[in-house]
């Protein structure tokens, strides 16, 4: 029966409200109670699931009348610690508000509800060190949620940084909309570009070649063009890779592709040990056609 079709008590006023009273409900009439023990009930449950999703409690509550529902009525702790050990959900629904997110520059998540820290580099004079370094370290961000993480303030380890060296580089990461992605500090530092340019990964403009001297270009011979981070440097130095190098950065070695393999030629050579192993692969329709064994192995 639709919602529309049912009369709900005035106290009853958003659809989680309608959620949580059809499941009191479906209590009541499962344990042989009335509607005072739901009115009594509704307050403490509208409390304890206020910041649980609409749908995760709707989807939740149905599994748990069909499924868990015990032989006794369960209390509202009970019911919250079935909803709390399921897989859907989410740890940040008891502390972060759902209409609350962490901003771009410091979340972690894609939903933005994981996050709070900046990355912070520094070069300069390092006390303890008695010398000039390079350090990094985090801090809790300006946004709204990341000012409530229990660290140091953005601007005050900024400032703490500041004591040491007034002429000290400081970088702080964020989120660049160009690029479409999280720019860490340290690629901002200016000894990280004085590094690629002595290694050779880029070199500044030749007059001979009708080039500005004053620009940076990148050294496409050099291996890292075709390497894991080739894509990442292009977007970075916001240069176009050439055909003949995205072709070699598309043959590139896969890691993660040669993991996937050798982990489906550990499985193979312990299925061949024991045949009838749980996570046995199924074998071919040809194989089976020749009188083998069947696909999945039932155990007795």
């Amino acid at each position: 029966m639709s919602d529309s079709k049912i009369n709900f008590p005035d106290y009853v006023t958003t659809s989680k409200d309608k959620i949580i009273h059809r499941f009191l409900s479906n209590l009541a009439d499962h344990h042989g109670k009335n509607v005072f023990w739901i009115r009594s009930q509704f307050g403490p449950y509208q409390r304890k699931f206020y910041n649980i999703p609409r749908d995760f409690l709707k989807l939740a509550f149905l599994e748990y009348l069909t499924d868990v529902m015990p032989s006794w009525l369960p209390t509202l702790p009970q019911v919250a610690e079935v909803l709390y050990k399921r897989e859907d959900f989410l740890g940040h629904w008891h502390t972060i508000d759902l209409s609350a997110y962490y901003c771009r520059n410091c979340r972690t998540d894609p939903d933005g509800k994981e996050g709070g820290y900046r990355r912070i580099y520094y070069y300069g004079f390092i006390p303890s060190r008695n010398k000039i370094g390079e350090y990094q370290c985090v801090a809790n961000c300006d946004c709204e949620l990341g000012s409530k993480v229990t660290r140091s303030p953005l601007h005050s380890t900024l400032e703490w940084l500041r004591n040491h060296d007034d002429d000290a580089e400081i970088h702080v990461g964020y989120w660049c909309e160009n690029q479409n992605r999280k720019i860490d500090p340290k690629e901002l530092a200016s000894i990280t570009f004085l590094n690629r340019i002595e290694w050779g990964i880029l070199r500044y403009g030749d007059p001979d070649q009708l080039e500005d001297p004053n620009e940076v270009y990148p050294c496409w011979d050099h291996p890292t063009w075709t390497g894991v981070c080739g894509e990442w440097q292009c977007e970075r130095y916001g240069v176009e890779m050439p055909p003949e190098i995205r072709e070699q950065y598309n043959m590139r070695p896969r890691l993660d592709k040669k993991k996937k393999f050798e982990d489906a030629v550990k499985l193979r050579r312990r299925i061949e040990k024991d045949p009838n192993a749980p996570l046995s692969a199924p074998k071919s329709l040809a194989d089976c056609m020749r009188g083998n064994k069947p696909i999945f192995h039932i155990p007795d």
